[in-house]
């Protein structure tokens, strides 16, 4: 459809065939035709004809009008919020488009629950951080992976967070994350812990991480260990109220595990490519995103000195992407729990 001004001969046909092909045609030279150029008479009256138009019963007519305004910054604001809240093919377009429309607007929009229309706000040339958390908080695979996967948006570290809390082992959510132009340090550390193998060394091309992140990893994760410091969310993630009071403190915004508890857990740094045998026994060893990093070969390594370090009923916990398979005979998946292993002599 060719986007001419109105012309006085487009009215006169308009007026002898107001069909909706020619209300469309119209919609589209009246936008066209719609900017500072014009007069203050002839502004009000293009003005008037689009708050016609968009209670027009057909949606040809106000899918033309809505595409044919979506990158005007000078539309009036209450035609711009009509028509995004209109179905889809009048409101998507200028849901992804339009200045017009405010961080409020928006929010308004993702409110009102439809999934497309939050992806379309995802893929604005620039999201706010308001708006950014907003979409997070859906919990939308695809609404979330639209929204990190588009550099235009604005992400604080806490949206990050919650990102990788509720959907960071989703592999859409993943690949849009590490194929993002720009994201915090320590978002991309706990990324790393997630991801496939090819991902794994495609986040580490492109965020420019060290090669010897396992080791630098490793010693943050320890300090932050010992800390014990955690914050609300991290705390409240399916821990009932009572637990969090009898072994949690305030501090601050912030929570930390209690004295009494802490004080019986020690921390230290173990290779687990050396032999570890002499740190004695133990009925549940956690190794979990851990044994990704290796080769087969050292993983069969890994698992043999494990089982040798544990009792007849002792457990042994994996990640979701980590199997003994293949690897050793000596233990066994526990039925009906994903990732929980024990020795095949276990009763």
């Amino acid at each position: 459809m060719a986007k001419t001004p109105l012309t006085a001969r487009d009215v006169e046909r308009l007026l002898a065939d107001p069909s909706a092909q020619s209300r469309a045609e119209a919609a589209v030279k009246i936008g066209v035709s719609f900017g500072p150029a014009l007069g203050e008479a002839e502004r009000g009256i293009a003005e008037e004809i689009f708050r016609i138009m968009i209670k027009d019963a057909e949606v040809r007519v106000r899918e033309a009008l809505a595409d044919t305004l979506k990158e005007n910054p000078s539309i009036p604001h209450d035609v711009a919020v009509a028509l995004a809240s209109d179905v889809d093919p009048v409101a998507l377009p200028l849901i992804r488009s339009s200045e017009v429309l405010s961080d409020d607007d928006l929010i308004a929009i993702i409110a009102a629950d439809s999934e497309t229309k939050q992806i379309a706000v995802g893929q604005r040339p620039h999201v706010s951080e308001r708006i950014s958390k907003a979409l997070v908080e859906t919990e939308r695979e695809s609404v979330v992976g639209t929204l990190v996967a588009n550099d235009g948006a604005e992400i604080s570290r806490e949206t990050f967070d919650k990102v990788i809390d509720s959907l960071g082992e989703a592999e859409s959510v993943q690949e849009a994350l590490v194929r993002r132009r720009r994201m915090p340090v320590a978002i991309a550390e706990r990324l790393l812990t997630l991801v496939s193998a090819s991902l794994r060394e495609e986040l580490i091309a492109r965020h420019e991480m060290p090669g010897g992140m396992a080791d630098f990893l490793s010693l943050k994760i320890l300090e932050k260990a010992q800390a014990a410091l955690y914050s609300q969310f991290e705390v409240q993630r399916g821990l009932p109220v009572e637990m969090m009071l009898k072994y949690f403190q305030q501090e601050g915004a912030n929570c930390r595990f209690k004295s009494p508890y802490r004080d019986r857990v020690s921390f230290r740094k173990a290779i687990l490519l050396e032999n570890q045998r002499d740190l004695g026994m133990f009925d549940y060893v956690f190794c979990r995103n851990v044994l990704i990093y290796f080769d087969r070969e050292t993983q069969g390594q890994v698992l043999e000195m494990i089982v040798d370090m544990m009792p007849a009923d002792g457990k042994l916990f994996l990640g979701s992407a980590e199997t003994v398979l293949s690897l050793t005979d000596r233990f066994v998946a526990v039925e009906g729990v994903k990732g929980l292993y024990k020795r095949p002599d276990a009763a």
